[in-house]
């Protein structure tokens, strides 16, 4: 779930920003928080926190903005993120990957697709 969450966010922030909702499943229905077992919203949001800095790089903090918000009669983590000025990898294992939104899906660009894109969407 980790690498899910942080794939998802590099993706948008690669892309065009929006809203994660933790706690929500794929189909709009509620999941709640419950299943993560965290002992508040304070510890669930400083693991988030976290995990960016070490996965993504502290530098990309100021990109992402999470808060705690009712849905459906229960309580979710909403990531809202703005566009990012440079690309955003995430840690996973000994590899650095790069997260673009293509339509509902965060896809994994590498090679040549990773630095055309780059390219194109980070020039000055």
């Amino acid at each position: 779930m980790v690498l899910s969450v942080l794939k998802t966010l590099a993706a948008f922030i690669n892309t065009d920003g929006g809203t994660l909702l933790i706690g929500v499943a794929n189909d709009g229905t509620l999941v709640g928080l419950g299943p993560d077992k965290f002992e508040s919203e304070d510890r669930m949001s400083l693991r988030l926190v976290e995990l960016i800095k070490d996965r993504m790089g502290t530098s990309h903090m100021m990109y992402i903005h999470p808060r705690f918000d009712d849905y459906q009669g229960g309580r979710v983590l909403a990531v809202d993120y703005l566009p990012g000025r440079s690309p955003i990898f995430v840690k996973d294992g000994n590899v650095e990957r790069f997260y673009v939104r293509a339509g509902p899906s965060s896809q994994d660009l590498s090679g040549a697709r990773m630095q055309a894109y780059i390219q194109e969407r980070f020039r000055s």
